[in-house]
């Protein structure tokens, strides 16, 4: 017999399946990688601004977001493993980020009108892969729905 918890990371890795949530595979076209991605430009100062709404920096935290934002989209952003003999994929360009995990957290703790409508978009949820669509999948579709309410 199953426990919950493996249930629930079953029914939630089903769901974020049924998202779309995952690399998805590069257009035949795309040959060069990384070129427009702009994770190698935005990390750095996304780290700065985490740690300046981390100090509780309204500007730093509504940069946060906007910059969150911004690395949701593949562009054409890929790591080392994403690519096989056969198949090449592009992802997420916040999964580019070593502490993707960090991030989202604080951007669904924070009460900014702003980041809880980017936590509760579909565009965010598409990036939740594994363990931290577990974590935040419900919470973020539950989201949705308050706002839409108002």
């Amino acid at each position: 017999m199953r426990s919950n918890n493996t249930r629930r990371w079953l029914t939630g890795t089903g769901v974020a399946i049924a998202l779309g949530v995952s690399a998805s595979e590069a257009p035949p076209t795309m040959t060069k990688f990384n070129q427009l991605c702009p994770a190698k430009r935005l990390l750095p100062q996304f780290e700065a601004q985490y740690q300046s709404c981390k100090r509780k920096q309204l500007a730093a935290c509504e940069q946060f977001v906007a910059t969150f934002r911004e690395l949701l989209p593949e562009y054409d952003c890929q790591r080392p493993f994403d690519t096989t003999p056969t198949v090449k994929y592009i992802i997420p360009a916040i999964w580019l980020s070593r502490d993707h995990e960090k991030y989202i957290e604080l951007l669904s703790k924070l009460e900014l009108r702003s980041a809880q409508e980017l936590f509760a978009s579909p565009e965010f949820r598409r990036t939740l892969d594994g363990y931290v669509a577990e974590m935040y999948l419900d919470q973020s579709e539950e989201l949705e729905k308050r706002l839409r309410s108002k």
